[in-house]
């Protein structure tokens, strides 16, 4: 739970920067990869996550335009990496100029629950961390590289280990 907007916003904007290596180094081709028939493809997964500040903020909480809201995910890899980045940064933007550390405390209820606003912004970042799990996973059977976002991913230590001989 957070209880001040710039722990929230470097926090966030920290995670949202080291994905965004991940997903710039998506292909086209490579969207449509899954594990199976009834799973999600690593593009749904990314839209998941790229368009959910919109919902969020458009239907649920009614704080951005309804028109605002992209109901269509691109279609090409670079189009949902730019869709993911450009989200993140409008929804840090109006948090930070619309919501206070007070603000944080104030309750809310969405999907059913009750829930602080720093509760909400804490979930949000952990429900990012679980799918982009997923698609690093799906990146990996896609034959991506992949950039460690916790600590150096195989392709950065390998880099490493060669480096130092």
């Amino acid at each position: 739970m957070y209880t001040r907007t710039a722990d929230f916003l470097r926090d966030y904007r920290e995670e949202a920067a080291a994905a965004q290596q991940n997903w710039d180094a998506l292909t086209d081709e490579s969207l449509a990869v899954k594990p199976g028939d009834v799973y999600w493809t690593l593009g749904e997964h990314l839209w998941h996550i790229a368009s959910l500040w919109q919902y969020v903020f458009c239907n649920d909480l009614k704080h951005w335009p309804a028109d605002e809201l992209v109901e269509e995910a691109p279609t090409t890899a670079q189009g949902l990496a730019d869709f993911y980045r450009q989200q993140a940064e409008k929804a840090c933007a109006w948090i930070e100029a619309n919501w206070s550390d007070a603000d944080l405390a104030g309750e809310l209820e969405l999907w059913g629950m009750k829930m602080t606003r720093g509760q909400l912004l804490g979930g949000i970042i952990r429900h990012e961390a679980h799918h982009r799990g997923q698609i690093i996973v799906l990146m990996r059977l896609a034959g991506l590289a992949v950039h460690g976002i916790y600590g150096p991913g195989k392709e950065e230590v390998d880099a490493l280990e060669q480096a130092q001989g």
